[in-house]
């Protein structure tokens, strides 16, 4: 049995069935560490060491003749040392422990190896035991950080105590104070009654089977152990084998200097740089303050905050505009504002009419858009920022390249009088939620809005947080959109933001509502419309659908070659008011009103996206492949353990460029596949892996559906990429009804008809995807510490996150260096660049030589002549590209030597170079080979056939042509490369 178990167990103290020699070696061990450590404690000079050691044997003796359980009692001893001693007897017995074991008698029953677990158990923990008129007492660490005055047994990690500041008075941090100068109209500054608002602690502890809040663990975390680089991490015995004193110490040469200030930082900027490494490792407030503490004492004064309320009022808090609404958590009817609530509060609905607790009432966070937006407008590129869409460069005038290019878009542009004025800017709003914790059933679900103008690379980085509605269950979507998203939405579109645009003067912006993207199931809430699973539940077009093991939605024979008619804009308005009125009535699916309908310039008929994390990928796919994998006695089976060891292999084999975050998982392990590890298997694994396996017809159906997905995904889609999308999707439904019956025709695959319509409305799938809002979902996710008011420690800690994330771009109050360095800290990137030539950043240890007479050919060739030298490099990141020549041997299970061009050649990296010309500047140039093909594949044209003969001619490629990276695969007999369809979509 083990010590976990025999903890439990009771037992008494008495340790006379503890064999001898494990008490024998106890006594040895305990004199010697005490000997140690009054040695190094105390500094007693060597002419005395024999003194001291006589004293102490001879108290050790005369505690054995009055101890006879064997336990040695410590005298004259500090808290300290005593201290010390706990941990380093700990350490010791850790390490002798096998040893113990081995010299227990043979004949040790198990009661008696019980109560030695049990004796070693009580050591170990430190505990007080009298026996036999002996105390021993062993000072634990939080006994010692108590008497100092800390608190380590906080149980909130986001620190919602109150000994933060022996000033503050504020019984939740969280919350303001009552502050005479705080605008009750902008923020709720109302008090707790010296208790923090339990509602959301109360409904964990409410579900028992529930675990606790999961920790997260950011990947960075160090580890213990030695630096392999680091030749004194690992050191011989001290003095030839005598043993040293086994404590740390401060080296005195070292650490005896005086440090001196030599740069002259702002305390804006160093509480720029502390925020950003808080925001970086996921620090708890005690940490922050702590270390705030510690500069203030280092630089002699009062310069940082000393509690949370004076960060606050440091960051200004209270002009970001926050407002909690409270809510009856039985009836959910809205009670007004949560600062105005009484202690006691009484449900108004009639049929609830309960009395609540002001502490148990839940409540949602509303936050200023036009603060967070007029923060935005204040960084000193946000001009350049939102009017680039003038100046992007588009490399198909005919093809939708981005949201404006789709026709909605247009359509607010054009006319003798367009709803887009010249200065006015659009947005993208989503609504997605995600459970607290990994066990949890309580579900945030925040509003998020993203300006359309941004550039691709920039626009995921800034997401502005409407509001947040924490409860079980989905949020009460009419009060919730009403009060976060309508009201603030309006009157962004009708007043607007005044700011001081460089080289525009001041201006007025307003700022309009484009698309919607949202999952099926929160798209149907808030349309007020039926579920996905029921009657009438698509919200683009009014198909009834048929009870077939639920509802389904198949295609009926005369609708096959048709694409079912769209719901308007106008039909979906005059539905929602007949609801209203006639709520019994049949209003084809139609519940009531939507809150939307009232969000002005928004239409409700084209705003809505399909999506294409949901459908597509956790959708169609995930479903498909499991009929293919469990069905086993259907012709398309190819669950067999042989295949599936098959297909294994094969995808193992893949090596994807680092684009892709994740590198492929055995198909056996696909419950716990994400998103985008499904999105990579249709796109590019699904081919190599199957072949062989899955009956050609079958095969051939799968992958019209990998074709139509690749071609609206595509960073550039044609009309002819649409048309024939459209083609393959309508494919792929009337096959799939066939293969696998109207009981397998789901709403996920219905919606996949409506597909390329929201292309031609909006753009390319990737640009309105919830992928983008998805991450930052994990982002909120990673801000709750604990279940006690976890809606503010979200709001609190995205807008410290929002605020450090515009430090690296405000070269008005932060100096360059600041900048850099935060901008690194945030980052996380472990990328070194050796040097910055135009818009590419080479990587790694640059290589000087002398230039091949294959090169000079290959440059000639390209036109670049009168060649002064030439340095190369294994690594060059462009844009969002780390490209990599076939140099590059640390490559490991990832490939990043394989690109497509804008003219449609592949190519594979052999080197990259920076050319130094007479009379030019330097060049950053690709070095390649062309990858020569057989022709695209019959079954799914966006794949290769890569051609076994290749041919060698040396060629150059500049960085500017390179459009995507591609994937080469070999398996099944095959040589396969597949493109990626863009570059901008992330995981």
């Amino acid at each position: 049995m083990s010590s976990s178990s025999s903890n439990d167990d009771d037992g008494g103290d008495d340790t006379s069935e503890v064999h001898r020699s494990t008490t024998f070696r106890r006594r040895k061990r305990a004199e010697k560490l005490k000997l140690r450590l009054l040695k190094a404690m105390t500094g007693v000079a060597s002419n005395q060491q024999d003194v001291m050691e006589a004293s102490v044997s001879s108290t050790i003796r005369e505690e054995d003749s009055s101890n006879p359980s064997g336990k040695t009692c410590l005298t004259n001893v500090t808290p300290d040392t005593e201290l010390a001693i706990d941990m380093e007897e700990r350490d010791t017995e850790q390490r002798s422990s096998q040893s113990e074991d081995n010299n227990s008698s043979p004949g040790e029953d198990d009661s008696l190896q019980k109560k030695r677990n049990r004796d070693d158990s009580s050591e170990d923990l430190g505990s007080e035991k009298s026996t036999d008129g002996c105390s021993t007492q062993f000072f634990r660490l939080e006994h010692l950080a108590n008497a100092g005055g800390g608190n380590l047994g906080d149980d909130d990690p986001d620190d919602d105590d109150d000994d933060d500041d022996p000033d503050d008075d504020d019984d939740d941090p969280d919350d303001d104070d009552d502050d005479p100068d705080d605008n009750d109209d902008d923020v709720d500054n109302d008090s707790e009654n010296d208790e923090g608002n339990g509602y959301w602690a109360e409904l964990e502890v409410a579900n028992p089977e529930e675990g606790d809040n999961n920790a997260v663990d950011n990947g960075d975390s160090d580890p213990e152990d030695d630096d392999p680089g680091d030749t004194d991490s690992e050191s011989e015995d001290d003095n030839n084998g005598n043993g040293g004193d086994g404590n740390l110490y401060f080296n005195p040469q070292r650490m005896n200097i005086i440090c001196h200030l030599y740069a002259n930082r702002s305390v804006k900027e160093v509480l720029a740089l502390v925020l950003a490494l808080f925001d970086r490792h996921s620090w708890t407030y005690e940490s922050l303050i702590d270390c705030f503490l510690v500069l203030n004492l280092f630089l002699g004064g009062n310069f940082f905050p000393k509690c949370k309320q004076s960060l606050w009022n440091a960051l200004n808090r209270n002009s970001l505009g926050m407002k909690r609404h409270a809510y009856c958590p039985r009836c959910r009817r809205s009670l007004g504002r949560y600062k105005d609530l009484p202690n006691r509060i009484q449900c108004p609905g009639a049929r609830c009419g309960r009395v609540f607790m002001k502490r148990n009432i839940p409540y949602f966070m509303e936050l200023s858009l036009k603060s967070q937006l007029a923060h935005f407008l204040a960084r000193p590129d946000a001009s350049e920022l939102l009017f680039s869409k003038a100046n992007r460069a588009k490399h198909n005038d005919a093809a939708l390249e981005d949201i404006y290019d789709g026709e909605e878009y247009r359509h607010l542009e054009d006319g003798n009088e367009p709803i887009l004025g010249e200065y006015d800017f659009t947005y993208t709003f989503n609504n997605d939620g995600f459970r607290c914790t990994t066990s949890s059933s309580v579900q945030a679900n925040p509003i998020y809005i993203r300006l359309n103008e941004l550039p691709l690379n920039v626009r995921q980085k800034h997401l502005f947080l409407a509001g947040i509605w924490m409860d079980k269950g989905d949020p009460e979507m009419v009060l919730f959109l009403q009060k976060c998203l309508v009201r603030q939405g309006n009157r962004l579109s009708r007043e607007g933001i005044t700011w001081n645009a460089p080289g525009k003067g001041v201006i007025t912006s307003k700022f309009l509502p484009t698309c919607c993207t949202v999952d099926a199931k929160a798209r149907c809430i808030m349309m007020n419309m039926m579920g996905p699973t029921g009657y009438y539940g698509c919200t683009f077009c009014p198909i009834e659908g048929v009870q077939a093991n639920g509802v389904k939605f198949p295609l009926e024979e005369e609708e096959e070659g048709e694409m079912p008619q769209p719901r308007t804009d106008a039909e979906l308005r005059a539905l929602m008011e007949a609801a209203h009125d006639n709520p019994l009535g049949d209003h084809q699916g139609v519940k009531g009103i939507s809150p939307l309908m009232y969000l002005q310039h928004f239409n409700l008929g084209t705003g809505m996206s399909t999506d294409d994390l949901h459908p597509f990928f956790e959708g169609v796919v995930l479903f498909h492949m499991d009929k293919l994998l469990t069905d086993n006695m259907a012709p398309y089976y190819i669950g067999a353990p042989a295949n599936v060891a098959i297909i294994n292999a094969r995808l193992m084999s893949m090596k994807p460029p680092t684009l892709l975050a994740r590198t492929p998982r055995t198909i056996d392990s696909r419950a716990k596949w994400r998103g985008h590890e499904w999105r990579n298997w249709i796109l590019y694994y699904a081919y190599p892996c199957l072949t062989g396996l899955l009956p050609q017809r079958y095969l051939r159906h799968l992958l019209k559906l990998s074709r139509a997905i690749f071609l609206v995904s595509r960073d550039s889609v044609t009309e002819n990429d649409l048309r024939e999308a459209e083609e393959k999707f309508t494919e792929y439904v009337r096959e799939f009804q066939n293969f696998f019956q109207v009981e397998c025709m789901r709403y996920n695959v219905h919606v996949l008809l409506h597909v390329v319509r929201a292309v031609r409305c909006w753009g390319p799938a990737f640009v309105h995807s919830t992928f983008n809002f998805e991450s930052w979902n994990r982002k909120l996710k990673k801000h709750i510490k604990s279940m006690k008011d976890p809606i503010l420690q979200i709001v609190n800690r995205h807008l410290i996150t929002s605020f450090i994330s515009s430090v690296p771009f405000d070269p008005v109050n932060f100096s360059p260096d600041v900048q850099l360095q935060v901008s690194s800290i945030l980052l996380k990137s472990d990328l070194k660049t050796a040097e910055t030539v135009g818009d590419v950043h080479l990587l790694g240890q640059a290589e000087h030589g002398m230039v091949s007479e294959e090169e000079r050919l290959a440059l000639e060739n390209f036109n670049i002549r009168n060649i002064q030298g030439l340095t190369r490099y294994k690594r060059a990141l462009y844009g969002r590209l780390e490209i990599r020549s076939t140099e590059y041997t640390r490559s490991g299970k990832n490939n990043n030597t394989h690109i497509l061009s804008w003219n449609g050649t592949f190519y594979r990296v052999k080197s990259i170079a920076k050319v130094r010309r007479v009379n030019y500047p330097d060049t950053c140039l690709l070095f390649v080979h062309q990858v020569e093909l057989n022709g695209h594949a019959n079954i799914v044209s966006h794949f290769g056939h890569v051609a076994l003969v290749q041919n060698h001619h040396l060629e150059v490629c500049s960085f500017e042509s390179v459009r995507v990276f591609a994937i080469h695969a070999e398996c099944a007999g095959l040589s396969l490369i597949v493109p990626m369809p863009n570059s901008c979509e992330i995981d």
